[in-house]
C-alpha cells in the first residue's frame, strides 16, 4: 500500500549530497512503521554535519518482500530514481528492507555499483555504510541479501505454520468481509490484531432479509424494498480500518451472496459463491448473524426460487416464439425492451415467467454510458395487462387505413429528381453558373431534404404493415408473441417507467408512442 509521508527538510548547504530514502513494513513483520523508518533516517543526515541530506522517499506500507509475486510499487519507483544517476546515497533502516530476493538484491547492487553509490543502514543511533565502489562493501552487501534469503525462507515456513494452526483452529484469517460487522485493529507487540463483531444496525437488514425469502419472497423483491428505504452500503476494497470504500445499492446479487456465504452463521468453509461452498466447522473468533439452521433453510430456499425459475423458462421456450435475428435467443416476453428507466433509458428484465414476476431495473452502466443507481421493480403481470390495454385504446383511436401507392410514388420521384440536381452541381461549377459557396450551401439543403424524405418513406413502411384497426386488436390480443410484438413495433416506442412502490401503477407509466417520436 501507498503511503502518504511527511515533508522533508531543506538542504542543509548547497554542498550537501541528496539521497533517497526507502522504506518497507510487512503486515507479517511489524518491527518498525515505515514513519518511525524515515524519522531515524532524518535524524541520521542530521547528524552527518551536512554530508548529506535526505531529497526524496518512498515507502510500501504492508507489502512483503519474501513473496514472489508482490509488487511493490513505491519501490519500482525509487529503483526508477536510482537509475537516473541524480543520487548516490540510500538510506534504509535493515538491508532487508530493500529485498529477501537475491535477484532484486543483485539487481540493487548492480545499480549502485554502476551510480558508485553509497548505502547507509542506520536506527537513528548507530549506522552501517557499503560503499559499492569497495569489493569488500559489496561482497558485504550480497552476504547481507543471503541473510535476508535465508531470514525469509524461515519466515515463510513459520507463517505457512501459523496459518495451518490457524485453519486447524477455524479461526478466520481476516480477510474482507462485507455488511454486517464491524472491526477493531489492536496492536499486540509487533502484530496488528483484528476482533470481529457483529454490527446489529447492519445485521437487523440481513436477518429481515434472511426472514422474507424463507418465508417465499423474492430476493429481487426484498433488494428493492431496502432500496426504497434508504439502505445504502460501504464498497468495502481493503482491510484497513481507515479505508472508508464508496456507498453504493445493496444490489439483489449482493444481497443473495451475502445470505449464502456461510460466514453469516459464523460457519467456516472452502470455495466461494461461484464453485459453491463447503462447511468445515465453526469459526472460533468470528460471529455469527443467523444461526446455521436458519442459514440452511435461506440457502434452500434461495435454491428452491432458482429452480422454480429455470423450470418455468424451460416450460415456456417450447410454446415461445421464434429466434432473433440479431441474438439467436427466443422471443419469450410480448413486452421485452419496452419498459425502461426513466433515468437512464435502460431496458428492465423480467425475472421470470410467472406471475409473480417482475420486471426490474439492471443496475450498473446502460447503454449510453450512464451509470444508474436507480434500484425499482414493477408486477410484470399487471404491467403487461395495463400497457396491452392502452396499445388497444391507442390503436382504436386512430385510422390505420394502409397509405396509398400514390404517396409512396410521389417521394420516390421527388428523391430521384433531388439525386438528378445534386449530380448536377459540379457541372454548374465548372460552367462557371454557380459558384462553389452557393454550390455548397445547395448541396447541404438537398441532403437535408433527403433525409426528410427517407424518414416519410420509412414511416410510412412501418404503417402499412398494419392493415387495419380490427386486425391489429385481433393480432394484439391473440396468443401468438410474434404478432403481438409485430403490432407493438409499429404502435409503440416505449413505456418510461419511474420508482414508487406506493403509487398507482399507471402514474408509474409514461408511453411514448411512435408517432411522437419520429416528429
Amino acid at each position: 500500500m501507498i503511503m502518504d509521508l511527511p515533508d522533508l527538510p531543506p538542504a542543509p548547504s548547497a554542498n550537501s549530497d541528496p539521497g533517497l530514502f526507502y522504506g518497507r513494513m510487512s503486515h507479517v513483520d511489524l518491527d518498525a512503521r515505515v514513519i518511525d523508518q524515515l524519522t531515524r533516517a532524518l535524524k541520521d543526515a542530521a547528524a552527518s554535519d551536512g554530508d548529506y541530506f535526505i531529497a526524496a522517499a518512498y515507502g510500501d506500507d504492508g507489502l512483503s518482500a519474501w513473496r514472489e509475486d508482490v509488487v511493490r510499487p513505491e519501490f519500482e519507483k525509487f529503483l526508477a530514481a536510482l537509475r537516473s544517476g541524480s543520487y548516490r546515497i540510500v538510506v534504509v533502516w535493515e538491508e532487508s528492507r530493500i529485498t529477501r530476493d537475491p535477484r532484486v538484491g543483485a539487481e540493487f547492487g548492480r545499480i549502485m555499483q554502476v551510480i558508485r553509490g553509497k548505502l547507509i543502514v542506520t536506527n537513528g543511533e548507530t549506522r552501517s555504510v557499503y560503499d559499492f565502489q569497495r569489493q569488500r562493501d559489496r561482497d558485504a552487501w550480497h552476504n547481507a541479501v543471503g541473510k535476508s534469503v535465508s531470514e525469509s525462507g524461515t519466515k515463510s515456513e513459520w507463517v505457512r505454520r501459523a496459518f495451518e494452526v490457524k485453519r486447524e483452529r477455524h479461526e478466520f484469517l481476516g480477510r474482507t468481509v462485507g455488511f454486517g460487522w464491524n472491526c477493531m485493529w489492536v496492536r499486540k507487540g509487533k502484530k496488528v490484531v483484528g476482533t470481529w463483531s457483529v454490527n446489529e444496525e447492519e445485521a437487523e437488514w440481513l436477518r429481515e432479509a434472511s426472514r422474507r425469502v424463507r418465508a417465499g419472497e423474492a430476493i429481487a423483491t426484498v433488494a428493492d424494498d431496502f432500496y426504497d428505504r434508504g439502505l445504502r452500503i460501504q464498497h468495502r476494497t481493503s482491510t484497513r480500518k481507515d479505508f472508508e470504500g464508496e456507498t453504493g445499492v445493496l444490489t439483489r446479487r449482493t444481497l443473495a451472496n451475502y445470505l449464502r456465504n456461510p460466514r453469516i452463521a459464523g460457519l467456516d468453509a472452502d470455495g466461494n459463491q461461484d464453485r459453491g461452498w463447503t462447511v468445515t466447522g465453526e469459526l472460533s473468533n468470528f460471529p455469527g448473524i443467523l444461526t446455521e439452521e436458519e442459514w440452511r433453510a435461506t440457502v434452500a430456499a434461495l435454491a428452491g426460487g432458482s429452480a422454480t425459475i429455470g423450470a418455468a423458462r424451460t416450460k415456456k421456450k417450447k410454446d415461445s416464439g421464434p429466434e432473433r435475428r440479431a441474438t439467436g435467443k427466443r422471443v419469450i416476453n410480448t413486452f421485452a425492451g419496452y419498459f425502461v428507466c426513466f433515468a437512464c433509458n435502460r431496458s428492465l428484465v423480467r425475472t421470470d415467467t410467472s406471475d409473480r414476476a417482475l420486471w426490474r431495473h439492471q443496475m450498473g452502466k446502460s447503454r449510453t454510458h450512464v451509470d444508474c443507481p436507480q434500484s425499482f421493480s414493477i408486477p410484470a403481470g399487471d404491467a403487461d395487462k395495463l400497457a396491452t390495454i392502452m396499445v388497444a385504446e391507442y390503436i382504436r383511436a386512430r385510422a390505420w387505413a394502409k397509405p396509398a401507392d400514390t404517396e409512396v410514388g410521389r417521394l420516390q420521384a421527388r428523391r430521384a429528381r433531388i439525386n438528378e440536381s445534386l449530380e448536377e452541381l459540379p457541372d454548374k461549377i465548372a460552367d462557371e453558373i454557380m459558384s462553389a459557396d452557393l454550390a455548397g450551401r445547395t448541396e447541404k439543403r438537398y441532403k437535408a431534404q433527403l433525409v426528410k424524405i427517407e424518414q416519410d418513406l420509412a414511416k410510412l413502411a412501418r404503417f402499412s404493415t398494419v392493415i387495419d384497426g380490427k386486425a391489429a386488436l385481433q393480432d394484439l390480443l391473440g396468443d401468438d408473441v410474434m404478432k403481438r410484438r409485430r403490432v407493438l413495433s409499429v404502435t409503440l416506442e416505449k413505456i418510461s417507467v419511474i420508482p414508487g412502490r406506493d403509487l398507482p401503477l399507471r402514474d408509474r407509466l409514461t408511453v411514448v408512442w411512435r408517432e411522437q417520436s419520429d416528429r
